[in-house]
């Protein structure tokens, strides 16, 4: 890995405007807003971190629970109630075709 890392950096970069004659407008934008970004992920501090791979394991855990959390408020809300009725009306639509039961139980004609 450090072989292949040592590489990448002894390469030139290609310039895809300059080497490929590429001059369509918005892939130049994106081209150099990609450049920019990158140029600032080198600067951070993070980007050399030897702990990285734990940090990012914790902050993916953080988002999961933000994400978790977010899914429970829906859940508890108004905006989420608005939908039962129509939940309802498909379990009618349901019913009085004979795909489930009085109980909400699939039944084998719901099966598929």
């Amino acid at each position: 890995s450090e072989e292949v890392s040592h590489k990448a950096e002894t390469l030139p970069m290609v310039n895809p405007m300059r080497d490929l004659k590429i001059n369509d407008i918005d892939f130049v934008g994106a081209y150099e807003m990609r450049r920019e970004w990158m140029e600032q992920m080198k600067q951070n501090k993070c980007h050399g971190c030897p702990k990285l791979e734990q940090h990012y394991a914790i902050a993916d855990v953080g988002r999961r629970l933000r994400m978790t959390m977010d899914d429970l408020k829906f859940g508890l809300s108004d905006d989420s109630l608005q939908l039962m009725p129509e939940f309802e009306a498909r379990l009618a639509l349901l019913k009085s075709l004979g795909y489930i039961d009085g109980e909400n139980v699939v039944q084998l004609k719901g099966h598929t």
